[in-house]
């Protein structure tokens, strides 16, 4: 069993990634509305695809992280 401490952490890092890869989406997608620049999408749609894949497996995992976490520290839902 994870301390909590460490179940934080991963957490963290989990949601960090997140943000940096929803970032990414953001600005590919502004690119290929020209909101910002008149420019061609840095990614195809298949790339954004599976960006958006890895977000949504990085978010399950730190939901299971957060219930082990709130497990560990006894907190009923």
């Amino acid at each position: 069993m994870k301390t909590p401490r460490e179940l934080c952490n991963k957490i963290e890092a989990r949601l960090r990634v997140i943000t940096g890869l929803a970032q990414i989406l953001i600005n590919n997608d502004s690119f290929g509305t020209g909101t910002i620049i008149v420019q061609e999408p840095q990614m195809g749609a298949e790339d954004s695809m599976m960006v958006h894949e890895a977000v949504l497996l990085l978010a399950d995992q730190a939901q299971d992280e957060l219930v082990d976490l709130m497990n560990s520290m006894e907190v009923s839902v």
